[in-house]
């Protein structure tokens, strides 16, 4: 049995792919029925026991494009991942070291087979905090203000300057 054009020419696509994106062959818009769907049809063409290969380098070329559908589908299929790896792509500018059917982390993995790497999530655990502080400072300002007494006059004063602190230079010590 001999590999179908659309076969061949399917997983040529997938091994040119440069994201999840192209390798499902999908906008960045799609929905999760549009993932599922392209998902299926792939695997029904480019599963390695759907494909006659005769020889190793076609079978590895296969297993190679399987994999890259299976990595996709996974990423793209659940809403935290993909938000992870959409935000991966803004951050990289579409991901020029993309390779098809392996995870798109670098090393620095929390997890091994998926989420942000070790500097995104120490970013966004920085950032969270950030606001917290800021918000939690400038809740505590306007409670202050509310009370037009002498005594809080300096708290206001040294609140007023951790809050230009933190926006400004992003340090403080609160």
């Amino acid at each position: 049995m001999a590999n179908t054009m659309e076969q061949e020419s399917m997983m040529e696509q997938i091994l040119r792919a440069r994201d999840h994106y192209q390798v499902l062959g999908l906008e960045r818009d799609c929905n999760e029925m549009d993932i599922k769907k392209s998902h299926r049809n792939l695997v029904r063409l480019v599963h390695p026991d759907k494909v006659h290969c005769s020889s190793d380098s076609e079978m590895k070329r296969t297993e190679r494009a399987f994999r890259a559908v299976q990595v996709a589908y996974e990423t793209l299929s659940l809403p935290h991942k993909r938000k992870a790896y959409d935000l991966q792509l803004k951050m990289q500018g579409k991901s020029a070291q993309f390779v098809p059917g392996e995870s798109s982390n670098s090393g620095e993995d929390l997890d091994a087979e998926d989420g942000p790497t070790t500097v995104q999530f120490f970013t966004m655990i920085l950032q969270i905090l950030l606001a917290v502080t800021i918000h939690v400072a400038k809740t505590a300002l306007a409670e202050l203000l509310m009370f037009h007494t002498a005594q809080a006059l300096p708290l206001q004063i040294a609140m007023l300057a951790h809050i230009f602190l933190w926006a400004g230079f992003g340090c403080g010590f609160l």
